[in-house]
């Protein structure tokens, strides 16, 4: 079922796990990225869409709504891609991705400035037409974010959590 966790035990397997995640994710991206960069075809407008909606939520302080439109934008510029292979590829994943992000709600609140400006400069740069700087800065975004996953896992840890979730 989508969105759907299951527990993994030892303190070590929810790090790896992120790990090999969202550097799988950086270098899925990245190449969409430069695709997207590549193609004056592209459109890019139903990205800015998914901003200017991320930006609306975050005026609401809507969390949930926040997390899903930003998971929808990198979905969607996978999708834009057209690379068949990528985006299978990337469905495999997506779910995970999903269920692991979930757990960084909480610190939405104090990063709902850098969320909106990290995605309005991911649309500037996309549409650009520079591949290596869209990829460049595309990767960096998701190594970012699976640092910030690592380190809610590590303080939850520390607080006492013994368990940790994950899907698979």
């Amino acid at each position: 079922e989508p969105h759907r966790g299951t527990f993994v035990n030892g303190p070590q397997s929810i790090e790896i796990h992120i790990k090999e995640l969202f550097s799988l994710r950086s270098v899925l991206e990245g190449l969409a990225a430069r695709i997207l960069a590549s193609d004056p075809n592209t459109d890019f407008a139903v990205l800015q869409a998914f901003v200017d909606e991320i930006k609306q939520a975050a005026e609401e302080r809507d969390h949930e709504r926040i997390h899903s439109r930003d998971m929808e934008f990198h979905r969607k510029v996978v999708e834009l891609s057209r690379h068949s292979l990528l985006n299978a590829t990337y469905a495999t994943i997506y779910t995970q991705m999903w269920g692991l992000s979930e757990s960084i709600l909480p610190t939405i609140a104090n990063r709902l400035e850098l969320i909106i400006k990290v995605h309005q400069k991911l649309v500037h740069v996309l549409r650009s037409g520079d591949p290596e700087a869209a990829e460049a800065l595309m990767r960096r975004h998701i190594v970012e974010t699976g640092d910030l996953l690592l380190l809610n896992v590590q303080d939850h840890r520390a607080k006492g959590g013994e368990q940790q979730k994950s899907t698979t």
